[in-house]
């Protein structure tokens, strides 16, 4: 089957709270406190994304691909449940992986497809990935919107 990668925050859910609400005294982020089951768990979903979810899911199989921590992997599947998100494999950074993104995703996406599976497009809001995603073979769109109006869904 047909695989597309979704990223989770910018895509799913707006992480923009819970980062302003976890940044120190001197403008860093506290990213241990911004990856807990608390934090995360108030992320707002955006609008249109768990229906966006549906409708690829009636065509491709869906992988869930985050830079999220094991800490909020309890909260980041309860909001998908309760948000009415297609359930699909979610793979998240582990406890002690502090890897750059970029690096962490290029990884996972080789490991992918040396199991055979056919990943055809991803949607990640990051745009600095949209290069590495190219490089491994999978086209990569910013929105639901640009992924819909694309060669990919016709």
């Amino acid at each position: 089957m047909k695989t597309i990668i979704i990223d989770i925050d910018g895509i799913c859910f707006d992480p923009a709270g819970r980062l302003n609400r976890c940044r120190n005294e001197d403008g860093t982020t506290n990213w241990k406190r911004a990856h807990s089951n608390d934090e995360v768990a108030q992320d707002p979903v955006i609008e249109g994304a768990a229906e966006a979810t549906k409708k690829i899911w009636r065509q491709f199989d869906i992988y869930y691909l985050t830079d999220r921590r094991k800490t909020c992997y309890d909260a980041t599947l309860d909001a998908l449940w309760k948000n009415h998100f297609r359930d699909a494999p979610i793979e998240v950074r582990q406890y002690d992986d502090v890897r750059p993104e970029l690096e962490m995703k290029a990884v996972r996406i080789k490991m992918l497809q040396e199991q055979g599976i056919n990943l055809i497009a991803a949607i990640d809001d990051d745009g600095t990935l949209k290069s590495m995603y190219e490089t491994s073979g999978v086209p990569c769109f910013t929105s639901f919107k640009d992924f819909f109006e694309s060669e990919v869904c016709k």
